[in-house]
């Protein structure tokens, strides 16, 4: 997802077995029940909101260039 904005998510699971971004260049961005198993889940985010998910240690550069991040009852195991 490029370049998107007001963006609410549906519980998921992102995982990629090569290096990938979900999220780039996009703000005022939602997550929510979502388990996330890649690099570079959120690239040049701009107000992101993640709740009640989790980041394998996979999730090495999580939130790279990201900023206005509010990041509730979420796992972060790469960070």
């Amino acid at each position: 997802m490029e370049g998107i904005s007001n963006f609410s998510s549906q519980p998921g699971i992102f995982t990629i077995l090569r290096p990938g971004i979900v999220v780039k260049e996009c703000a005022d961005v939602q997550v929510e029940h979502c388990f996330f198993n890649l690099r570079y889940p959120f690239w040049h985010g701009h107000g992101l909101a993640i709740r009640d998910s989790e980041m394998t240690s996979a999730c090495r550069a999580a939130l790279w260039y990201s900023d206005h991040i509010e990041i509730t009852d979420t796992k972060l195991h790469g960070i």
